[in-house]
């Protein structure tokens, strides 16, 4: 009769058991970070304004309005940022207006201090969409009267 290797035997089992937990482990840790990656993704914009950190306007493209297409519920209200290049020879004072006759609110500063030469000018405008609005796209147009120049964009709001 042949005698089994009791110690042998053990040894294997405690593998198969180290390589099941290893495995489970893997599993779980993977899949947590793929959770923290979505959670992440939807709470960076929260805490860094990325259209800030990334474009500025320039001397080729002085105004920036971002984004530029902005979808809101009925009810409620968001927020844009309005950046202006001043490539004039000296500096100036901006003023901006959006054509909203009578459907979408906006909410700013008309008038923004002197922006000096070379410099970029900011206006945070906050868009209230009424609860009796009408869901569909409007378009409107920042008309930017610097002075020495004038500018329009356009902005596109899509109220769901």
């Amino acid at each position: 009769m042949k005698k089994i290797n009791k110690k042998g035997f053990e040894l294997s089992m405690n593998m198969i058991i180290i390589v099941i937990m290893a495995v489970v482990f893997l599993g779980v840790a993977l899949g947590l970070i793929q959770n923290f990656g979505k959670i992440i993704k939807d709470e960076i914009p929260k805490i860094i304004d990325v259209t800030d950190a990334l474009w500025k306007p320039t001397s080729e493209n002085p105004v920036l309005i971002s984004p530029s297409e902005l979808s809101i519920e009925r009810g409620k209200s968001k927020t844009l940022l309005l950046q202006v290049y001043n490539y004039a020879s000296k500096d100036v004072k901006c003023n901006i207006n959006f054509n909203s006759e009578d459907e979408v609110d906006f909410v700013y500063s008309s008038v923004n201090r002197d922006i000096p030469m070379g410099m970029v000018g900011e206006w945070k405008v906050s868009i209230n969409a009424p609860s009796n609005l009408a869901s569909k796209s409007y378009i409107y147009t920042a008309d930017i009267d610097c002075g020495e120049y004038s500018k329009q964009s356009d902005l596109i709001v899509i109220v769901e």
